[in-house]
């Protein structure tokens, strides 16, 4: 079967064969305007038999036209010329102006002869035709994109790429944070009275170091003198009873830090929720915020996992360890803590510790500071993350 797209592409190159024959060539325009089927013939336009053809004039050039005109009327229609000249047959005129021939025929070979061709005659035709006349582009390689289509697909490729490198390459940093406060190992106790009176002497200032069975406070009820000692050895973190101040039994006069001696480290008690203490080991890196001195100033406070306690602690044993109530209250607000012990790096520093920024702040940091600790875990690649969801 034929293809009809191949057979009004050969119309078109034999219809130009004609059209350039009629416009370049006398005497064919004459043979194809008293015999157009041999005419034609010669172009290879071939007419089926029984079929007649006729010649129809158009005013410009159109192609669609003219393939319109052959497939549906067997007609061929010649457009003017450049320039405006045109093939009108002496005997045709002869007879357009005796009347012998038809209205439309007149009509037509009248504009033919006086209508102006369009101006620039065939500028367009030569690539016209060669789009119309081209073959199928079935083995022609697509274009898919412009030059910068490509140079984004490259990008992309190469973003991916790295993405991929750093995926199985990079790492990224774990930390896992908590709430605490600088105290030593055996930590606070509560010093109170066991007798009600009135308090006449204090023995200790905030600070001081004492042994076991030191003078503490004495207290008058009537005309009994007591006096309160200490029940270890320890130092002052706070005097909370003054002279003239009465009380009552179980009135709290001090809180007293458990040292052995001077030498007794600082540490930082950090109490850890449950859901994340399986993740903190001895030695671990820590760096803490001191309250104190500002982290943006003074950098962070650096130190190590000493110690994890073995069960969750209630709010009662916080208390108990840190001789303060309140922040019992506020360390179990969540539940239920782990108790994780961290040891500051010592440094020769103003504070006696070592700090992120080097040299940290420029005075000495006290216990019962409170502090945020960040415990620093082991890097996890990014692939290994994506496979762990």
């Amino acid at each position: 079967m034929t293809n009809t797209a191949d057979v009004r592409v050969r119309f078109v190159e034999r219809y130009i064969r004609v059209v350039d024959r009629f416009w370049s060539d006398t005497d064919f325009a004459g043979r194809l305007e008293d015999s157009p089927l041999p005419a034609l013939a010669e172009c290879g336009l071939e007419v089926p038999p029984g079929v007649q053809v006729r010649l129809v004039r158009l005013p410009a050039w159109d192609v669609a036209d003219a393939m319109r005109r052959w497939f549906e009327a067997a007609e061929i229609a010649l457009p003017l010329p450049p320039g405006g000249a045109t093939h009108v047959s002496d005997a045709e005129l002869g007879d357009l102006a005796g009347g012998q021939v038809s209205a439309r025929r007149r009509a037509a070979m009248t504009a033919t002869t006086t209508q102006p061709a369009r101006k620039g005659g065939l500028k367009f035709r030569p690539g016209a035709l060669k789009k119309l006349g081209a073959p199928p582009a079935l083995d022609t390689p697509v274009q898919l994109g412009r030059p910068y289509d490509v140079l984004a697909l490259l990008l992309l490729v190469v973003l991916i790429i790295a993405a991929a490198f750093w995926g199985g390459l990079g790492s990224v940093p774990r930390t896992i944070s908590a709430a605490g406060v600088l105290t030593h190992r055996e930590g606070s106790f509560e010093l109170q009275s066991p007798t009600a009176g009135q308090i006449t002497r204090v023995f200790v200032d905030k600070g001081a170091q004492f042994a076991t069975d030191t003078p503490m406070f004495e207290v008058r009820l009537g005309s009994d003198v007591q006096v309160i000692r200490s029940i270890s050895g320890g130092r002052v973190t706070a005097v909370l009873g003054k002279v003239g101040q009465i009380i009552s039994a179980g009135t709290e006069l001090a809180i007293v830090e458990r040292i052995k001696d001077a030498d007794d480290p600082l540490m930082a008690a950090v109490y850890v929720a449950g859901d994340k203490i399986g993740q903190i080991h001895p030695g671990q890196q820590v760096t803490l915020s001191v309250q104190s001195a500002p982290a943006q100033k003074y950098g962070l406070l650096e130190g190590t996992v000493s110690s994890v306690g073995q069960f969750p602690e209630a709010q009662g044993e916080i208390s108990e360890f840190l001789g303060d109530s309140h922040l019992g209250t506020q360390f179990t607000t969540g539940g239920q803590p782990w108790k994780v012990l961290v040891r500051l790096a010592p440094a020769g520093t103003p504070s006696g510790f070592r700090w992120t920024t080097g040299v940290g702040p420029p005075f000495g940091i006290e216990s019962r500071t409170t502090v945020d600790a960040d415990f620093h875990l082991p890097p996890l690649k990014p692939i290994d993350w994506l496979v762990a969801r």
